[in-house]
């Protein structure tokens, strides 16, 4: 999500229990939003792992990167 003052929030889903995890980026570029993205995973209860939904955009179009990252 881009808001106001050119801000960025990337969003981890859990389709089963509908746990919404907001990560507030200082970019949109892949570059920024893999390893937030990857660390914000890292603190989850890899439990919700197997479950998460990625948006379509083209920030986490690094999604091989990302999960490597994760383990």
């Amino acid at each position: 999500m881009i808001g106001s003052n050119n801000s960025q929030v990337a969003t981890l889903v859990d389709r089963k229990t509908r746990f919404l995890h907001g990560v507030k980026l200082s970019s949109r570029h892949t570059a920024v939003v893999v390893p937030a993205l990857a660390e914000t995973c890292a603190r989850m209860d890899s439990r919700l792992h197997g479950t998460l939904t990625w948006d379509r955009g083209m920030e986490p179009a690094a999604d091989k990167r990302l999960s490597a990252d994760r383990g």
